[in-house]
């Protein structure tokens, strides 16, 4: 009897541990894609610049994201694609994005910033989080 009993514990232990295994959560995952107006190139990261909702918005990607791999740069060996964001979205939150640009920019659209205004230099500290307005 005392032994069935400690089978019978056993079984219920290692039943309970077995099922917790198997609920998993599920992650809703989205992608937007964005066409860019402008990026700058700067020596703390990028800035980007794009139209939503008919209005300019603007990202700021520090170096920092390109390191942890948040935001990759994938650079196009056409040197006429129009550059794109595609931000990849995990729970409505962005999680990370891929900047598609030509290997050779040319244009208006790319533009480097040698030197950096106190409120941008802020903005870049103050970005530790991967943030892509695109309404409000």
């Amino acid at each position: 009897m005392k032994t069935r009993l400690i089978c019978l514990v056993i079984l219920l232990i290692l039943t309970v541990y077995l099922m917790s295994g198997q609920v998993a959560t599920t992650d809703k995952m989205t992608t937007v894609n964005i066409m860019i107006s402008t990026i700058y190139s700067t020596s703390m990261g990028m800035i980007i610049e794009y139209y939503s909702d008919n209005k300019l918005r603007e990202c700021y990607l520090p170096n920092s994201f390109f390191e942890d791999r948040t935001v990759v740069k994938i650079l196009e060996d056409n040197p006429h694609i129009s550059p794109q964001m595609n931000i990849i979205y995990r729970n409505n939150e962005p999680y990370k994005v891929k900047l598609y640009v030509p290997s050779n920019p040319n244009g208006l659209t790319y533009q480097a910033i040698p030197f950096l205004s106190d409120d941008k230099v802020q903005m870049f500290n103050n970005t530790k989080k991967l943030v892509v307005p695109l309404k409000g």
